[in-house]
């Protein structure tokens, strides 16, 4: 778990948090192998920092991804990211005979995401997602472009709070185009995708 926070001059904080613990790899998350790839994941507050990305001034803004290994077609032209608020005794997911929903989510992106090298490689948010101490963070990722990308690998934090062993995160990779409320995410796991979460200045030189 790496923290930064970074004061800048005026009333906004540049914050990054990379979520890293319990390190793994695995080529079923974020992208998939499929033609299509869904996933939901559960990121605690403790992991995140109770105080972090809790104002409007200092709202996530951007989501980076490790990626491990690089597959082809490094780029997807249909990525789309959504977050929601969840009780901070939610950690795991129970089913894996669920259908996805997006109740409660807000669309935070939608669009293209290349990751044409190892290393972070994210997006900005096109709607910034201010949290509220003491809640965990769920983020769904929906990937329906129809293009197999294969050979990726990407970096994972396995379970919750540092437990190996948590179903932390639920997906399905298919060849069917994903829907809500329809398509089963019939996959538990403890990798979760390593994700960076960042607000970034935009008067930030670095």
């Amino acid at each position: 778990l790496l923290l930064a926070t970074h004061l800048l001059p005026g009333p906004a904080i540049a914050q990054s948090i990379a979520i890293t613990a319990v390190p793994g790899q695995s080529a079923n998350i974020v992208i998939g192998p499929a033609l299509y790839h869904v996933s939901e994941q559960i990121y605690t507050d403790a992991e995140i920092g109770n105080q972090l990305f809790t104002t409007p001034s200092t709202a996530i803004n951007h989501i980076d991804f490790s990626v491990f290994a690089v597959g082809s077609v490094t780029t997807v032209s249909q990525f789309n990211l959504y977050l929601k608020e969840v009780a901070s005794n939610v950690t795991s997911f129970s089913s894996n005979s669920d259908s996805y929903s997006l109740a409660g989510y807000t669309l935070v992106y939608s669009g293209p995401y290349t990751a044409a090298a190892t290393g972070w490689a994210g997006v900005d948010l096109s709607t910034p997602f201010q949290r509220t101490p003491g809640s965990n963070l769920q983020l769904l990722i929906e990937r329906t472009d129809g293009v197999a990308h294969g050979s990726y690998s990407f970096n994972a934090t396995r379970g919750s709070n540092g437990d190996g062993l948590v179903n932390s995160s639920r997906r399905v990779n298919t060849n069917t185009l994903p829907a809500p409320g329809m398509t089963i995410l019939n996959t538990l796991s403890p990798f979760r995708a390593q994700v960076q979460l960042r607000h970034i200045n935009q008067q930030d030189a670095a």
